[in-house]
């Protein structure tokens, strides 16, 4: 499955009463097939990552002849119950949820929508769950916390047979590893499909209405190393 475009997008979101800000649109309408989102607290990574599944589990292409299947992935199922909850409560919001299983105190969780879609988590903590069908598209959860490069190549591979999109986010945990040669690699064209961007906490102005100069960011940023802030 093809990421949707951006009118598809547009209108699924209206639906779902979801209304992303300026900077988020860039990162959800952009047609690169694998996305790898890196920001600050608070600046709606989840959110954005629960709407852009729960999209394309609502629109599905007439040329998709079985119900698609979609993946939570984060290194263990607890990192990936913010997206979940944002799914329940956007498919919710719509009618378009026919079955849940499993809930972020019981995992592994999962669900099916009302026009068949199935979403289930997965943890790779457990590269055995990383396994089966193959799927239509991926949320990777706090990728940062991914612990060894294998697990992006693995979630790469699965998407190879259905020629699935890939939506990543999380936060630099550190200056080191494959994450960050990676952002830096899909900051540019490159011929893997895909692009990196940076979303700043003070994009989130339902959150910070001061944006960069809110009280609450100025007061972190006197609080924490540079390094650490910019995480």
């Amino acid at each position: 499955m093809r990421p949707l475009p951006q009118d598809e997008l547009e209108i699924i979101f209206r639906r779902m009463q979801f209304a992303p800000n300026d900077e988020q649109q860039k990162i959800l309408y952009d047609p690169t097939r694998y996305k790898l989102v890196m920001g600050g607290e608070r600046a709606g990574k989840s959110l954005m990552g629960a709407a852009y599944l729960a999209a394309h589990a609502t629109m599905i292409p007439q040329n998709i002849k079985r119900p698609p299947l979609f993946w939570l992935v984060a290194q263990t199922y607890e990192l990936a119950s913010p997206e979940y909850e944002h799914l329940i409560n956007l498919l919710s919001s719509i009618g378009n949820i026919a079955e849940t299983r499993g809930s972020k105190h019981n995992p592994p969780f999962s669900l099916v929508t009302s026009n068949g879609a199935r979403i289930i988590s997965k943890s790779a903590d457990d590269p055995r769950t990383l396994a089966g069908d193959a799927p239509d598209g991926i949320v990777g959860c706090e990728v940062g916390l991914w612990q060894e490069y294998e697990t992006f190549l693995r979630v790469i591979g699965r998407l190879a047979e259905k020629r699935g999109w890939a939506f990543f986010s999380g936060s630099f945990e550190s200056s080191l590893g494959w994450l960050p040669e990676k952002f830096k690699q899909w900051q540019n064209t490159n011929d893997e499909s895909g692009a990196s961007f940076s979303l700043p906490s003070y994009t989130n102005v339902a959150i910070f209405p001061g944006g960069e100069n809110d009280a609450e960011l100025l007061l972190k940023k006197s609080l924490f190393p540079t390094n650490r802030f910019l995480e």
